[in-house]
């Protein structure tokens, strides 16, 4: 049986997990230095033009039991969570979580990253990053988003108005305010549309 890449036996740079910081981090890397040889290992299985992976309203089917997409980690019970355990599922596929959640875009605030404490994980270092990563579609030009990164993010081209309904039912009576953007870093406890 004939291999259609040869087998390598070394590498420059491995990446342990093939979820979606590694495939990013690896694509840039072979972009600045295609003579890079650089191994992605990832236990789960590859995603490649699967429909439930590149159609979003499948996203459920990874949710079922029977489901080889996500791991569920099961932490120990709290009274806290009045004696149940908490659940917290991770992607197990080639482009890890962001592959099975629907294809959401979502971003902490600020005050999340900078109540790490941790020296160089402040908001403030980490916005440049993250205006690398993306290309926001959503609000081009705003300050704390990027405009020629590899990761897309758009309300896409297919809009029911199903958005438009459910954003009005919860500012009406859940009394959160709407926000044009919620992944601005600062925008927290408001209704708005899902990016993708």
């Amino acid at each position: 049986m004939s291999q259609p890449f040869p087998v390598l036996s070394d590498f420059d740079i491995v990446f342990a997990g093939g979820g979606t910081t590694a495939c990013v981090a690896a694509g840039r890397l072979a972009a600045h230095d295609a003579s890079l040889k650089i191994l992605i290992l990832e236990a789960g299985e590859h995603t490649l033009d699967q429909a439930a992976h590149v159609q979003p309203y499948q996203y459920i089917t990874h949710h079922a039991p029977t489901s080889t997409t996500l791991i569920p980690n099961v932490g120990n019970s709290s009274p806290r969570l009045n004696g149940r355990a908490p659940i917290v599922h991770c992607g197990h596929c080639v482009g890890g979580g962001s592959n099975v959640n629907f294809m959401v875009y979502t971003r902490a605030p600020a005050s999340d990253f900078d109540d790490w404490g941790a020296d160089g994980w402040e908001s403030e270092n980490l916005i440049p990053l993250m205006k690398k990563l993306e290309t926001y579609e959503v609000q081009p030009g705003g300050p704390t988003h990027g405009d020629s990164g590899p990761i897309r993010v758009s309300y896409g081209s297919c809009q029911t108005g199903v958005w438009e309904e459910f954003v009005h039912v919860g500012t009406t009576y859940h009394k959160r305010p709407y926000a044009d953007d919620t992944d601005d870093l600062e925008t927290c406890d408001a209704y708005s549309p899902w990016a993708k």
